[in-house]
């Protein structure tokens, strides 16, 4: 008799799943995995027990998922999309891309699975952006594009540093009366002096 499944009928499944390698005569076991639970996607990795799925494999997608045509969740989204007038449904393959594309990948769509009960949440990690700071740099181009510096901003930093310099020493020049004694400054300083009230002196 099959092992009753989360989902759907039973069906012919075990707990306990060998690796097994040919050696040419028969088979060896390479690596067992127990306590496997019946209604949990899970990833094996040999060499380890059991990891919940996304555990270790990176930010990557499921190959080939696919959102099951029959789902309850397929039918709201269908129906946003058809009132929107976004796409033609009858001609639109739900994976990951279009997930992605279309903008779906929000919580409101991260429950609708495949027809094997696998999420969107799972399978399409890398293509919407949903493994947190391990994320592919493709997801980061929103995030740290506003942290980069225009073009022209560090020449006219240079230049404003540049000219707040000159003006610097020419305010310390006119203060310690060094630019008095400029003949082509002269008049500049002196008119100064009169401005903020100084005896403009003799140099």
């Amino acid at each position: 008799a099959g092992v009753p499944e989360f989902r759907g009928p039973p069906k012919f499944a075990s707990d306990r799943i060998s690796l097994l390698q040919w050696n040419g005569i028969s088979y060896d076991v390479v690596y067992t995995w127990d306590n496997i639970p019946v209604d949990e996607w899970v990833l094996l990795g040999v060499g380890r027990q059991r990891s919940s799925i996304g555990a270790g494999m990176g930010c990557n997608d499921i190959e080939g998922w696919e959102r099951c045509s029959t789902s309850n969740s397929s039918n709201s989204t269908d129906a946003e999309l058809l009132e929107d007038g976004a796409t033609n449904m009858s001609m639109l393959i739900f994976n990951c891309s279009t997930y992605a594309r279309l903008g779906l990948c929000n919580e409101t769509y991260q429950e609708d699975a495949d027809c094997g009960g696998l999420t969107m949440k799972l399978a399409c990690r890398s293509s919407c952006c949903l493994c947190g700071d391990n994320n592919p740099m493709e997801c980061l181009g929103d995030t740290e594009g506003g942290d980069e510096l225009p073009i022209w901003l560090i020449p006219a930093a240079a230049g404003g540093g540049g000219f707040l310099f000159i003006l610097l020493v020419l305010c310390l020049g006119w203060f310690f009366r060094l630019c008095h004694k400029i003949r082509i400054c002269r008049c500049c300083c002196r008119a100064l002096d009169r401005c903020v009230g100084r005896d403009p002196g003799h140099v």
